[in-house]
């Protein structure tokens, strides 16, 4: 078993690395795993690394590597890439089945930190990672079942964390100032860590690098919970800071009245960006990915025997899924319009003080009642108009308006592997 352990003083990268990286050049099969080192390094800290063989020695001539970063010296470089760079070659050289990681936020900038903890993760699926740190930036991409806090008050004590002690326990340990709160020049406020995971993934295919263009994610934990981040005073305090800020939210059943109140309560301080497709697990059905997908988790579980769907099967069950969902698609509108929240008229019932509370509280109450009793029986109505709302762009549309991740999933049961959001997007379990 290989142990990689990254101790918090580290060597300083250079000649060593230098001629590994030229090795691969020259090496039979080598030129592939120099593209993938490049494009890991490109898509993590936005330089382009190569190695070359230096200028020949008069006196011994001898000849030795030199690595180029962004067509600099590495040596010139700033030390968070060097730090980054060192980390990243080590774990790329040596595919460790251990990896021990000492303060890996060592000289890196905020943004950097980020960007490296998702490289962990990401590697963790083939490798046991263990880092220690003081950042919080490490904890943010974290699940919390995998953060445990070590102190020594008398001796030293280790214990596990869950997200409600974590919130008490850990700004009080690292004493975290206001000013964490504004490392970013562009903040992106999701719903959940599947949507940044999904917009990290793609940003890094399509080449754009967030953590170069000092972007943040902030999870509000659902849409419910728009209105508490959307508040006039954190938005104008931010903007007064030039911090530029866009909500992403999914489509679902949100009716165009909804979207533009949210856009109003947001006025020219942040951007609201809806999803065409009902969330973002919608983009991703597409045949080509699911059939890799079936053949990634078949590989999991060693289960090679059958063969791969076509692409004909998939779109054909995709197609079958989405019909079976036409009648949630219709449930979800109609619960949604016909299930509205009713509140009492508290400002009615406190502003009146000639009339006893009692009486007041009875008629706030009934009205209520009668709100619902009008739209049970409108009920019917509203379902009718739904269904037939649908119906007029179904064929076109299905696959924008079905959940998403529902579809995915029972068109991967299909196939006997099993595509939920947790599996779709955070493949990284063994990381602590």
């Amino acid at each position: 078993m290989k142990v990689l352990y990254l101790t918090e003083r580290r060597k300083q990268i250079g000649k060593q690395e230098a001629e590994r990286l030229l090795e691969l050049k020259v090496k039979r099969g080598g030129n592939e795993t120099l593209k993938n080192i490049q494009e890991t390094v490109s898509s993590l800290l936005g330089v382009n690394i190569d190695a070359f063989e230096s200028s020949s020695i008069a006196s011994t001539r001898q000849k030795s590597a030199e690595m180029d970063v962004d067509n600099f010296l590495v040596e010139v470089n700033g030390s968070g890439i060097k730090e980054a760079l060192r980390l990243v070659l080590d774990v790329e050289f040596g595919n460790p089945d251990i990896l021990l990681v000492e303060e890996p936020e060592i000289h890196l900038h905020p943004a950097l930190e980020t960007s490296m903890m998702r490289y962990l993760k990401r590697i963790s699926c083939n490798s046991q990672v263990f880092i220690t740190t003081h950042s919080t930036n490490f904890l943010d991409t974290a699940e919390m079942n995998n953060v445990y806090l070590v102190t020594k008050p008398d001796s030293t004590e280790i214990q596990q964390l869950g997200i409600g002690e974590a919130e008490a326990r850990i700004p009080q340990e690292l004493g975290i100032r206001l000013s964490s709160l504004f490392m970013f020049d562009r903040l992106v406020f999701v719903e959940g860590l599947s949507d940044e995971d999904a917009i990290r993934e793609w940003a890094s295919t399509l080449g754009i690098n967030l953590s170069q263009a000092n972007v943040g994610f902030i999870h509000m934990g659902g849409v419910r919970n728009f209105a508490y981040f959307a508040t006039e005073s954190t938005l104008r305090f931010l903007a007064k800071r030039q911090v530029k800020m866009w909500f992403l939210i999914d489509r679902d059943e949100k009716e165009d009245s909804e979207i533009i109140k949210m856009q109003n309560m947001l006025g020219q301080n942040a951007k609201l960006q809806v999803l065409s497709k009902r969330e973002i697990e919608n983009y991703l059905i597409y045949y080509g990915a699911i059939i890799r997908f079936v053949k990634h988790k078949r590989v999991l579980s060693g289960n090679l025997s059958n063969e791969l769907p076509t692409a004909t099967e998939i779109l054909a069950k995709i197609d079958e899924c989405a019909e079976k969902m036409k009648q949630l698609a219709i449930d979800k509108r109609v619960i949604k319009l016909a299930c509205k929240p009713i509140y009492p008229e508290l400002k009615v019932i406190f502003e009146d003080i000639q009339e006893s509370t009692v009486d007041k509280v009875t008629q706030s109450i009934q009205k209520m009642i009668d709100q619902l009793e009008s739209d049970k029986k409108n009920l019917e109505n509203i379902y009718n108009s739904k269904s037939s709302e649908l119906e007029s762009f179904w064929k076109d549309r299905k696959l924008d308006i079905v959940p998403g991740d529902l579809l995915l999933d029972e068109v991967c049961k299909a196939y006997n592997v099993r595509c939920d959001r947790v599996i779709a997007f955070r493949r990284h379990q063994n990381l602590h």
